[in-house]
């Protein structure tokens, strides 16, 4: 919800808490888009992180680019859209793109897909989240395949090796 006294759009988390299966009452939290942002995407300084997250599959909960407020948010409308923020690789998310078989290489259900920007391949990872609206939250990353491409190759080697050792 966007809150015009402080012209910030907050997220509101509300937990229940029980013990013994008896409801004792609820914890409430509000964290703003901006505070997201900036939490998600703390860390080393290897370069930029391409960290996101999306309500249902068309608005930006957070993003670098969020980290420092965004102008034009209202009760209307308190979260921006993946047209209105400035990133062109994140926008081409939901564009007809290339599936990729690396889900099998990671732990849990990792949805992947390749995408080209100007003349250049990018990787996305992500996750679908439900539980914590009516829509669901999709939280992922992205990055340029070629900074990510040797990896990828030494995951897919591993198996092989595997059948190698198995053989030997």
């Amino acid at each position: 919800f966007y809150a015009e006294s402080i012209d910030r759009t907050l997220l509101n988390i509300r937990m229940p808490v029980r013990a013994k299966g008896v409801f004792l009452g609820s914890v409430v939290a509000a964290v703003s888009i901006e505070e997201l942002s900036a939490a998600l995407n703390e860390g080393d300084n290897d370069g930029p992180r391409h960290v996101f997250v999306l309500y249902d599959h068309d608005h930006v909960l957070a993003h670098p680019l969020l980290a420092n407020g965004y102008p034009g948010l209202s009760d209307a409308k308190p979260l921006p859209t993946l047209e209105d923020i400035a990133d062109p690789i994140l926008r081409r998310i939901w564009f007809p793109s290339r599936q990729l078989d690396i889900e099998a290489a990671l732990a849990g259900k990792v949805d992947s897909r390749a995408v080209a920007h100007n003349g250049k391949t990018h990787v996305f990872l992500f996750q679908e989240l439900p539980g914590y609206g009516p829509k669901p939250w999709i939280v992922g990353t992205y990055f340029n395949y070629r900074d990510i491409a040797a990896q990828v190759g030494r995951v897919g080697l591993i198996p092989r090796l595997a059948l190698v050792v198995l053989a030997v």
